[in-house]
């Protein structure tokens, strides 16, 4: 099977020879060696990858970051990462000021990446493509554009691999936490693949190849940030949203589970730990909304921002000193 992987430092690196090596590729090829299929790495551009995936064909690819565009084009397989994504500048930058004013400013982005997509939900931005986050970053650090809507990991390890001095540019806003996966076109025919290919991932999560995997690349990721961990299966980049000016918001997050935290028949969530949760956050003054969650990304975005409430979350001895 194709795997197709675009050119990222440490999760997907292209070498001299035509190979690929790093994290997700050696992630993606062990779970097809695992279910008995061979995997055919092609090494490609970004965009290019993401016009192979639209021709709906046979194929894997690393790093597809989960948007609510891409949700019903892909299956998604496994979740790789969970990075902390925002705007990088030199400058304090306020939204709503800019909005205010009717103001924006010029945001660098790669072609191609998800990020595009997210940053066009902002009238605030206007948004500058580039074909390598090198070029993107190298726009921020000249003054060519006012920031660039990247992560604290890519921002490292870029600086530091071109050896730029990426001192006087931080994070001057948080968007959110987003997930890269492995990925497939979602289509009749691959629907069996991608359904035995779940179904292998928790397998390959307990297993030593994928104990051999952390151990080669996670001590290369913390080289470049102290804030790198693995949770269930994914690489956590990053720690908390909170900037320095703003009002933390309270995150309320719940697994569903059969008639205390369901969704009714208007998708609504409701249940008896649903409204419990509901008349504590009105008797504290709190407004907020519930959402729901698998626990996997429950335990990472617990561990990513502050401020969360999660419930019902059964206390076990692993789980004693990560909450209150």
């Amino acid at each position: 099977m194709k795997v197709l992987s675009a050119n990222t430092p440490v999760f997907s690196e292209f070498q001299s020879d035509g190979s690929v090596k790093g994290y997700s590729v050696d992630f993606a090829t062990a779970l097809l060696d695992l279910a008995g299929i061979q995997a055919d790495v092609r090494p490609l551009p970004f965009a290019r990858l993401i016009q192979e995936l639209d021709t709906g064909e046979l194929m894997l690819a690393t790093g597809i970051g989960r948007t609510a565009e891409r949700e019903d084009k892909y299956f998604w397989i496994a979740p790789l990462t969970a990075n902390v994504v925002g705007l990088y500048g030199k400058k304090a930058i306020g939204l709503d000021l800019l909005t205010a004013q009717n103001k924006t400013i010029s945001v660098a982005v790669m072609r191609g990446d998800y990020r595009v997509e997210l940053g066009s939900e902002y009238p605030q931005f206007v948004l500058h493509q580039f074909n390598t986050w090198n070029q993107a970053v190298d726009a921020v650090l000249k003054d060519r554009v006012d920031a660039i809507f990247f992560s604290d990991l890519g921002m490292a390890i870029f600086c530091q691999k071109n050896e730029l001095d990426c001192s006087t540019v931080s994070r001057q806003y948080s968007h959110n936490v987003l997930y890269s996966y492995v990925a497939m076109p979602k289509t009749d025919r691959n629907r069996k693949y991608a359904t035995d290919l779940v179904k292998e991932v928790s397998r390959l999560l307990k297993r030593p190849e994928y104990s051999e995997i952390k151990r080669r690349w996670l001590p290369v990721l913390e080289d470049y940030s102290p804030n790198v961990s693995e949770i269930e299966g994914v690489i956590v980049l990053g720690k908390t949203l909170v900037d320095d000016n703003s009002q933390p918001k309270p995150w309320v997050i719940t697994n569903e589970e059969p008639s205390f935290s369901e969704r009714n028949k208007r998708g609504e969530l409701s249940g008896y730990a649903v409204d419990l949760v509901q008349s504590i956050l009105v008797e504290a003054g709190i407004k907020t909304d519930i959402l729901s969650a698998p626990w996997q990304r429950i335990l990472i975005e617990s561990a990513m921002k502050q401020d969360v409430l999660v419930f019902s979350l059964a206390g076990t001895v692993e789980r004693e000193d990560l909450f209150h």
